[in-house]
């Protein structure tokens, strides 16, 4: 596996790929949007956003604990917390932390919000080799706070807190690990399923072909990611990032009180026809084939 460096990316990558990635090469300016607050907003029934506006954080409760997904940077810890406490739970009844991807702008924050929470740590053991070494996956940085691992999940395996479970589906490519959740959610009195995606960003730092790809089945694994990911139909589709998913204009929407706001039972294929496009395109620039419709 070869790490790579910003100052390595092909330029003619860039306008497909910006579409869909928003990870930020080392020495590159930070969005503002994800450090920028925002008002936490409640998704269905269980299951809120706590994240600031660029980076997502969900908080899926029940009554025996909850479960927090993504720990995105340090600064945004305080509002994490904050927005937890602020829909009425206690960031100390969080009993189990899970990630979608082990790149600094979803983890860093990880370390710090143990601190204040305690729990458990469940990610996949791809990603989790890159946790406990504070690894930030593909790029030549500094890394972030390293955090134990207590439980290892492997694809299609269910966690449970109390009467919530979460699906992990392993979709790997973005990173080797990337892991993408699914669950249920009520919303307006009907059960509805809800997909929380890692990623399919093909990154401007990665190789894919070659004898010294960023790492070893990268090219393959993208292809299966996106093939296991059209054969899901969420009605609520959710990313680590909000704007893949148009955070801002459906909480403005689910504040003016339309409950079902987030309902979007065709978000997904959108963000995976773009998706495909800027995959083939980066395995056209390291000299593969399309991968197989």
């Amino acid at each position: 596996m070869r790490t790579t460096t910003a100052s390595q990316a092909w330029p003619q990558r860039i306008a497909l790929v910006l579409a869909l990635a928003t990870t930020t090469p080392v020495g590159a300016q930070m969005p503002a949007n994800w450090t920028a607050p925002f008002d936490p907003v409640q998704i269905g029934d269980n299951l809120y956003y706590v994240g600031s506006a660029g980076l997502s954080a969900f908080l899926l409760t029940s009554p025996e604990g909850h479960v927090l997904i993504d720990a995105p940077l340090e600064t945004n810890v305080p509002g994490i917390l904050e927005g937890v406490r602020s829909l009425g739970f206690d960031p100390r009844e969080v009993d189990l932390h899970v990630v979608t991807h082990a790149h600094y702008d979803h983890v860093e924050g990880l370390n710090a919000l143990m601190a204040e929470t305690g729990g458990t740590v469940a990610a996949s053991a791809a990603d989790a080799h890159f946790l406990e070494r504070g690894e930030d996956f593909g790029f030549d940085s500094d890394g972030y706070p390293s955090v134990p691992v207590h439980r290892v999940i492997d694809h299609l395996e269910t966690i449970r807190v109390g009467g919530t479970e979460l699906t992990a589906h392993l979709t790997p490519g973005h990173t080797p690990g990337c892991t993408t959740w699914t669950g249920t959610t009520i919303i307006g009195g009907v059960s509805r399923s809800f997909l929380i995606l890692c990623s399919l960003s093909a990154l401007r730092v990665y190789t894919l072909g070659g004898d010294d790809p960023t790492y070893d089945g990268q090219a393959q694994d993208f292809c299966r990611s996106l093939e296991h990911l059209e054969s899901l139909a969420p009605e609520v589709f959710l990313a680590n990032h909000g704007q893949f998913f148009g955070l801002e204009r459906k909480a403005a929407k689910r504040r003016g009180g339309d409950e079902s706001a987030f309902l979007d039972p065709d978000g997904l294929a959108r963000y995976l026809e773009r998706a495909r496009t800027a995959i083939d395109r980066a395995r056209e620039d390291d000299g593969l084939p399309a991968c197989p419709a």
